[in-house]
């Protein structure tokens, strides 16, 4: 696969880069386990097909890893057919290297983990804008709330504590299902606050992550 064997990419990630990997990673991006002790990793991530200008947005901001164009899948979840956009970079070290932060292990279908000290001193303002568009959205009944169930509890008890410490927002952990929690921020002053501080990565309001759950939109928000 011409896109993934002819390793063209750059020496190093760029601070805006990182910080947009960063912030995947704690929502819907991922990366591939390597294939045999010789191979290296490469980072993968998809929207639906209604966040067209998003996928778009992170594709153009990272196009200096990726060897192919946006491509669609489409999924059948109980009966229906959605498609996401999807983009996998080329194969690299640095790749690698971040995957054995966040994930538990080489196997297939190893959990992510949560690397506390690359968290606490490199989670900005852009990295939590991306975490927002990948993973919140805003329910009328319960307030804003993190797609986090990906992390267990101890990760996200420090995510809420990484929110505070660093930018002032308030959260807690509420139980979704047996075993399995989101993070949650009900005081509406608060996410409020969190609206303020991404507001500059932001140019409109159309993102699924700040419409109502029940008119949850997915038109996603332009960054600058």
């Amino acid at each position: 696969n011409k896109c993934e064997s002819l390793n063209l990419c750059p020496d190093d990630f760029t601070s805006e880069e990182f910080d947009i990997l960063l912030g995947s990673l704690l929502g819907d991006g991922a990366i591939s386990r390597q294939k045999g002790p010789q191979s290296e990793c490469c980072f993968y991530e998809g929207h639906s097909i209604k966040q067209t200008e998003y996928i778009e947005y992170k594709y153009n901001k990272l196009k200096r890893w990726i060897g192919c164009n946006i491509y669609p899948l489409k999924h059948n979840l109980d009966g229906k057919i959605h498609t996401t956009l999807n983009f996998v970079t080329r194969r690299n070290k640095k790749f690698t290297d971040l995957r054995t932060l966040f994930y538990m292990n080489n196997k297939k279908k190893s959990s992510k983990i949560l690397p506390f000290d690359l968290i606490s001193t490199k989670l900005n303002s852009l990295s939590l804008a991306i975490w927002v568009m990948d993973d919140g959205y805003n329910r009328y009944d319960r307030g804003f709330e993190f797609c986090s169930e990906s992390f267990c509890e101890k990760d996200q008890k420090y995510l809420i504590d990484i929110l505070s410490q660093k930018f002032g927002i308030q959260s807690h952990i509420g139980r979704i299902r047996k075993s399995e929690y989101r993070i949650k921020i009900k005081n509406r002053c608060h996410a409020k606050a969190m609206h303020t501080l991404l507001q500059k990565h932001m140019q409109t309001e159309k993102s699924s992550s700040w419409h109502s759950y029940r008119k949850r939109q997915c038109s996603i928000t332009l960054f600058n």
